[in-house]
């Protein structure tokens, strides 16, 4: 089994080479980098995020504002209980 660290190396080497592709884009790479360590490490990661994600990019997200206080509960556990019953499915 590989270090993490080493997962690490390899993720931040492959976000050094895309880097180009998320410099006009800055909200891409916010989605994209948050499920980049599992996927990168070998583990299946889906990101779900907010529909009014374009919304709270600059204003919410990682500052002062973003607080346990705003997530609903019950959408995580509908939203699980949905992605479950899919992946079940198939």
């Amino acid at each position: 089994m590989r270090h993490p660290i080493s997962h690490e190396t390899d993720i931040a080497h492959t976000f050094s080479e895309t880097s180009d592709q998320y410099r006009e884009n800055p909200v891409a790479l916010h989605l994209r980098g948050m499920n980049m360590l599992f996927v990168g490490s070998g583990i299946p990661a889906l990101a779900i995020t907010s529909q009014n994600i374009f919304n709270i990019t600059d204003t919410v997200i990682h500052s002062e504002k973003d607080t346990i206080e705003l997530i609903d509960i019950q959408k995580i556990i509908d939203t699980s209980t949905f992605i479950a019953e899919i992946l079940t499915a198939l």
